[in-house]
């Protein structure tokens, strides 16, 4: 073979190599942005919760003990259904990250794990976000 074909031939495998790399860091950082959602769903709820309050406007209101608690309970679904599916996120990430290391053309369906998992603290956002318009709504 000659010398300037195997240079043509090594140049297409390095260019095969780079791009398999930036897939597969791609693949990466998609996977560890899932991490960062339930965080910042906890952040969304705090502020709602704060403004509710008006701890953020500076208009302080003073509130029961039972409004207090209310808005706690309020706050909960997004604590502890936030924090778990994070956990198990966290693992069906990893597995879907070493599917993809392995076979990069099932990038696509290692993608719904993490995703379905995703599901649950959506709708712990929706629990949180309408028990504080409800608890908001409330005199006692």
């Amino acid at each position: 073979m000659p010398v300037q074909l195997r240079v043509l031939v090594l140049q297409v495998r390095l260019q095969q190599v780079l791009l398999l790399m930036i897939l597969a860091s791609s693949a990466v950082f998609l996977y560890y942005s899932f991490f960062l959602v339930q965080g910042i769903y906890g952040l969304l709820i705090a502020f709602i919760a704060l403004l509710n309050l008006g701890v953020i406007g500076g208009n302080v209101q003073e509130i029961s003990l039972v409004k207090g608690l209310a808005y706690f309970a309020a706050c909960m679904p997004i604590a502890i259904a936030g924090y778990v599916s994070a956990v198990f996120q966290a693992k069906a990430a990893v597995a879907s990250i070493a599917l993809a290391a392995k076979r990069p053309d099932q990038f696509g369906k290692s993608m719904i794990f993490p995703s379905m998992v995703e599901t649950y603290a959506i709708l712990a956002l929706l629990v949180s976000f309408l028990a504080l318009i409800g608890v908001n709504g409330m005199n006692f």
